[in-house]
């Protein structure tokens, strides 16, 4: 039988290193796996940079050293104890999964939550809500009625196991 991929969630905070695991959410939720070898934590802390530099460079290290790569907030609870076996299904079946989504795109959207810069919130039916399965251009999420539906915008993003062929594209 084959072992499992191992997962590296990477957190930029602002939290200093000593404080991750109590003053986070995302640091009590890993608290609750430190004693399972199949995640690890690449972790930012005392951060100041921007995102993209960060994750981009966790990418290229990701080469050596696959995983599949899961980025998070230091906001984000881990709520379900099978959210490992969750993120691996649906990687099974797609190339990235997504937290959130946005069911359309329009012009000049500066994220997939607001339809404007002056930060006006799409209509609700817009929105998805759960974490699920999306494709290379489009994403898939559960509505509000627990339906997969296609999404064009998504946040929350983890790339598949295989890294080191996703960092080459």
């Amino acid at each position: 039988m084959t072992a499992p991929p191992k997962i590296r969630v990477v957190c930029a905070t602002r939290e200093p290193a000593g404080a991750f695991a109590t003053a986070t959410a995302l640091g009590k939720s890993l608290a609750l796996y430190k004693p399972y070898a199949f995640a690890e934590l690449k972790l930012f802390s005392g951060n100041s940079h921007g995102l993209p530099q960060l994750y981009n460079s966790v990418i290229r290290d990701s080469r050596s050293d696959p995983a599949v790569l899961v980025f998070a907030h230091d906001d984000v609870h881990l709520c379900d104890f099978y959210w490992p076996d969750q993120l691996l299904g649906g990687l099974a079946a797609f190339d990235i999964v997504g937290l959130a989504g946005n069911r359309r795109r329009v012009p000049r959207q500066p994220s997939w939550a607001f339809v404007d810069e002056r930060g006006t919130w799409d209509e609700r039916a817009n929105l998805t809500r759960r974490v699920l399965p999306t494709g290379a251009a489009f994403s898939f999420t559960y509505d509000d009625a627990d339906r997969v539906v296609e999404v064009e915008a998504s946040t929350g993003a983890s790339f598949p196991p295989l890294s080191k062929t996703r960092s080459e594209t």
